[in-house]
């Protein structure tokens, strides 16, 4: 490594903990819902238009990811970043659902270029600097800065929806334009780049031989599983809150402390694992979603919202625990390209079955949409985990 530009690398560390900070969503997530009924949308829609957003993602992951590899981390970032600021400033200036879904598209392609090229940066920035073993404790340290900003903004998302729902888009738009002059400043890692002409074929390669690992794809259907509850715990959440009576003004409240105990999670993932087999932390997340699911299931009432909260939790440390795994287990001119299939199937699944949540909740009830995703989730989520005991010995620790 070049001992000059090492001080200059470094500092791609302190750029993402920014990035991550700007680029949170807290004024806009609590209130979405409230949002949508304001315009004429109903959960149905706004399920569907989720879906839509995650099978947009579904169709750019995995080619996002190979251009990360071969065009740059650092480029694919500033196209994300622009995408997603033209996704939140069409929210800001729509009022119907064509203007949304348009929205949506663009915020679809920018997280898309985002999802797994700012994983691979980070551990090829350590990887330069001979830090990599230090992986997960960064990558969870980036989650809670993004949890704990997105946190202490949404505290103020419901009050400033209170007086003009619009407002809060407004401001994230601002947080969202850093984000982009952030990305410009980062510095692409020295790296072994594969010279390819046929990309299609490279790109099938990649993913052939990623889903051919049994190891590889046993983490992969797993956190892909375990995604889909959790996701679709998120967009549960605020139709929970309106069900049992809790006033829009509190919204961003409880997604905030929502939103901390996953950042806590996240921040303390590295900690953990340190103590903690990750077979057994495996297993332990995906049992507090489960548990999660099941307790929905019987209770309607404002305490019930402690479960979304332990929902989060398990997913904050599922995201930097699985992403060391796969990163450890993969090269560096195919990791992004990776680690997009990782998100690739996850999205996939919401996107087949979110609009199904969605129809349950509207003509039947929310508790009947709650319980479908929980059986569905079970199921998936035991048999992987017995599936995986051929293959644990294989994967990293």
């Amino acid at each position: 490594m070049d001992q000059e530009a090492a001080p200059s690398v470094r500092s791609n560390i302190a750029k993402l903990y920014a990035l991550e900070i700007t680029g949170q969503l807290g004024l806009v997530v609590p209130i979405i819902i409230p949002f949508y009924g304001l315009n004429g949308l109903g959960l149905r829609e706004a399920l569907l238009l989720e879906a839509i957003f995650s099978l947009i993602i579904v169709i750019l992951e995995i080619p996002s990811g190979y251009l990360s590899d071969r065009w740059g981390r650092q480029r694919t970032i500033v196209v994300g970043s622009l995408c997603i600021f033209l996704g939140v400033l069409l929210y800001c200036l729509g009022t119907a659902f064509s203007a949304f879904l348009i929205g949506e598209i663009f915020w679809a392609i920018g997280a898309s270029f985002h999802s797994g090229t700012i994983e691979a940066l980070t551990y090829d920035t350590l990887l330069e600097l001979k830090e990599e073993h230090q992986y997960r404790r960064v990558y969870g340290q980036q989650r809670f800065l993004f949890f704990a900003a997105e946190a202490a903004v949404a505290t103020t998302a419901g009050f400033f929806a209170s007086g003009n729902m619009r407002l809060p888009f407004w401001i994230t738009l601002g947080f969202i334009g850093s984000t982009v002059l952030i990305s410009l400043t980062l510095i692409e890692p020295q790296r072994h780049k594969k010279q390819e002409t046929r990309h299609i074929k490279a790109l099938v390669d990649v993913c052939c031989q990623t889903m051919r690992m049994a190891p590889l794809r046993s983490i992969i259907m797993l956190y892909g599983f375990i995604g889909l509850l959790t996701l679709s715990l998120f967009w549960f959440t605020q139709p929970y809150q309106i069900e049992v009576g809790l006033p829009v003004e509190m919204f961003g409240i409880t997604h905030a402390a929502i939103v901390i105990a996953g950042a806590l999670a996240a921040k303390f993932t590295h900690s953990i694992s340190r103590i903690v087999d990750d077979r057994l932390f495996l297993i332990t997340i995906a049992a507090l979603v489960i548990m999660s699911y099941i307790a929905l299931g019987m209770v309607s009432a404002m305490w019930g919202l402690v479960f979304f909260l332990i929902g989060r939790m398990a997913w904050g440390c599922l995201s930097p625990l699985v992403s060391d795994i796969i990163n450890r287990m993969t090269r560096s001119e195919v990791r992004a390209t990776v680690l997009s299939t990782q998100m690739f199937f996850s999205r996939l699944l919401f996107a087949s079955f979110a609009p199904f949540w969605g129809y349950l909740a509207d003509f039947y009830s929310l508790r009947t949409a709650i319980v479908a995703a929980g059986a569905l989730g079970t199921v998936t989520i035991v048999s992987t985990l017995l599936a995986m005991r051929r293959v644990w010995a294989k994967i990293p620790r």
